[in-house]
């Protein structure tokens, strides 16, 4: 299964993505070779909407997981991006 992280990279102090490279490196190897694991970084306002729509746009027919990283903003955006995809 595909395993999508958006990240405000501002987030957290700025330390929001070493903190979660840091914990998908602890991840099992086990558990990586059944699942990607996968890192898309905003980079402006709207970022994070228009990647989650995007990927679910581009896995449609396939089930993946969407975690948004940052804070409240970020969450909002990807919630948004999702809306509407049943997978």
């Amino acid at each position: 299964m595909k395993n999508y992280f958006i990240i405000n990279p501002i987030a957290g102090d700025g330390k929001g993505l070493a903190k979660i490279e840091a914990l998908l490196a602890k991840i099992d190897p086990a558990i990586k070779m059944q699942h990607e694991f996968i890192l898309k970084i905003t980079s402006a306002p709207a970022d994070a909407k228009i990647i989650a729509k995007t990927l679910c746009e581009e896995n449609k027919d396939s089930w993946i997981n969407v975690f948004a990283c940052g804070g409240d903003g970020t969450c909002f955006e990807v919630l948004n991006g999702i809306v509407g995809y049943d997978k």
